[in-house]
C-alpha cells in the first residue's frame, strides 16, 4: 500500500470515528416508547412521560386554555394506542359527540383539556384502553352571538366564528362613550348545559330592562363586574376574558352626584363625588380648600335632603379633626355648610335657597 492510499484511509477512520463521537438526531434521542407520539404530545394518564422536551400541546394559535366549546364547534380527535385512530367530530345542537365505541359524550362548557379527560375516561371505563391517550384540536369554530350594550359606540349584536374576548368586543362596538361609568357588567350563563337559553332578539328592550338592574343576575345567569378604568386610561386590562356564547356585556351610564360645601372654605361649591360614592365631610372640606381662619368649625350644619323633605343636623368639624369624633360620610346632593364670623348670616341665607339650587344642578 503506497502513503497516498494509506492516507485516504486515515482520513476515512478518523471521519467514521468522529461521526460514531457525534451526538444522535433528534429523533434517534426520543425513547422508542414515545416514538409514535406528537413532540408537543401531552400525557392524559398522567403518567411520566420521560421526555422533558416536550411542549404543552398547542389548540389553536391565541385560543386561550379556558375557552369552552359549544354546539357547532369542530373537533380533531386522535386517540393513542394499540391502534391510533383520528377522526373529526362536530358538537351537536344538544352539546353532545358521539365517539366510536364509546357512544354519546356531553361535551358542551368543557374546555378541550377537559374534553381529553373525559374521551379517555370512557375508554378506561369499557376496558378498550388501558391507558388512552387523547388528543383535542379545535379545528372550526361554530358562529356565537355576543352582546355590547349601554355606553359604547355602536351597541348591538355581533356574530362571530373566532375566539373573541371583551377588549375585542368592545372595540368592535367603537370603544367605550365618554359617558360610561367605571364598572360594566358582563352577564352569563352559568353553565351552557343546563341554562335556559337567553337570545335578547330585541336589543332596546334588553337595553332598557339592563339600565334599570345592570348588576341583578338573573335565572340560570350569573353577573361578572368589570373595571373598566385601566381601558378607558389605556392600561392593561387584566380581566380582558374569553367570551362565550350569548354573554351579553353592559356598560352603564356614568351617573354625577354632588355634594355642596358652602361658607368661611377656601373655595365653596359644588364637587363631583367618586364613582363608588365614598366620601367624608372632612374630604369634601378639604376638596373646597379647608377652613378659613375665621371659620367655625365646631358649629357646622348638614344639610340633608330625602324624599323631598330637608333635614339639618349640628356637625362638630372641629372634633372630627381631633379625632375626638368619628367623621361622617356623606351622601350626594348633602350640603356642608361651615359657619364664619363673618359668613355665618350670609350662609344661612344660602341655605335657604339650597333645595332651588339643588334641584337646579341635580338634572346635568
Amino acid at each position: 500500500m503506497n502513503h497516498r492510499s494509506l492516507r485516504s484511509l486515515m482520513v476515512l477512520l478518523a471521519v467514521a470515528g468522529w461521526m460514531a463521537l457525534a451526538p444522535a438526531p433528534a429523533a434517534a434521542q426520543v425513547d422508542s416508547d414515545f416514538i409514535a407520539f406528537p413532540r408537543n404530545f401531552v400525557d392524559m394518564s398522567g403518567r411520566n412521560t420521560k421526555n422533558p422536551r416536550q411542549l404543552p400541546f398547542n389548540r389553536m394559535p391565541g385560543l386561550s386554555p379556558d375557552y369552552e366549546v359549544g354546539p357547532g364547534d369542530e373537533l380533531d380527535i386522535t386517540i393513542v394506542g394499540d391502534q391510533p385512530q383520528s377522526f373529526s367530530l362536530k358538537i351537536s345542537g344538544a352539546g353532545e359527540i358521539t365517539v366510536p365505541l364509546v357512544g354519546p359524550i356531553k361535551v358542551a362548557g368543557m374546555t378541550a383539556e377537559q374534553v381529553e379527560t373525559a374521551i379517555a375516561a370512557s375508554l378506561k371505563e369499557r376496558n378498550l384502553i388501558n391507558h388512552p391517550e387523547v388528543l383535542i384540536f379545535i379545528s372550526a369554530y361554530e358562529s356565537k352571538t355576543i352582546y355590547a350594550l349601554g355606553e359604547v359606540d355602536r351597541p348591538g349584536e355581533y356574530g362571530v366564528s373566532y375566539q373573541t374576548k371583551l377588549a375585542d368586543l368592545i372595540f368592535m362596538a367603537g370603544g367605550l362613550d365618554f359617558t360610561a361609568a367605571r364598572y360594566g357588567f358582563l352577564h352569563r350563563r352559568v353553565s351552557s348545559a343546563t341554562a335556559p337559553d337567553w337570545r335578547p332578539t330585541f336589543v332596546a328592550a334588553t337595553q332598557a330592562e339592563l339600565a334599570r338592574s345592570p348588576d341583578q343576575p338573573r335565572p340560570g345567569f350569573e353577573v361578572i363586574r368589570i373595571d373598566l378604568q385601566p381601558l378607558k386610561e389605556g392600561r392593561a386590562f387584566e380581566q380582558n376574558m374569553v367570551l362565550r356564547n350569548g354573554d351579553v356585556f353592559y356598560a352603564p351610564r356614568r351617573t354625577i352626584d354632588v355634594v355642596y360645601v358652602i361658607g368661611d372654605v377656601g373655595h365653596a361649591g359644588a364637587f363631583e363625588m367618586p364613582e363608588e360614592k365614598k366620601l367624608t365631610a372632612l374630604q369634601a372640606i378639604s376638596w373646597a380648600g379647608g377652613p378659613t381662619r375665621t371659620a367655625k368649625m365646631s358649629k357646622g350644619v348638614l344639610v340633608r335632603f330625602e324624599a323631598g323633605q330637608r333635614r339639618e343636623s349640628a356637625v362638630d368639624f372641629e372634633a372630627m379633626l381631633r379625632g375626638a369624633t368619628p367623621d361622617v360620610e356623606v351622601q350626594p346632593n348633602d350640603v356642608i355648610f361651615v359657619p364664619g364670623s363673618e359668613a355665618k348670616t350670609m350662609g344661612y341665607g344660602i341655605l335657604a335657597t339650597v333645595p332651588r339650587i339643588l334641584f337646579g344642578l341635580a338634572i346635568f
